[in-house]
């Protein structure tokens, strides 16, 4: 996500909607104040963006242990 001023937002309008298209989220500020956030309704297609699973995913402390219900079959 990155930040762009109203008036650079209204010189690269067709660069912009680019970006957003291919999956960028742009916060668009005005005199430093953000006040608005552009962001794609559809997920772009291709390679999910590294790190975007930060936080959704986690793994069980007891991953590695064999369930007491299995020991007969070890």
């Amino acid at each position: 996500m990155h930040q762009i001023s109203i008036q650079e937002a209204e010189t690269h309008i067709a660069s912009v909607f680019t970006d957003v298209l291919k999956g960028e989220e742009i916060v668009v500020t005005d005199h430093d104040t953000p006040v608005l956030k552009m962001i794609p309704l559809a997920r772009p297609s291709g390679r999910p963006k590294f790190g975007s699973l930060k936080g959704k995913i986690w793994i069980s402390d007891d991953f590695n242990d064999t369930p007491e219900e299995f020991a007969d079959y070890l």
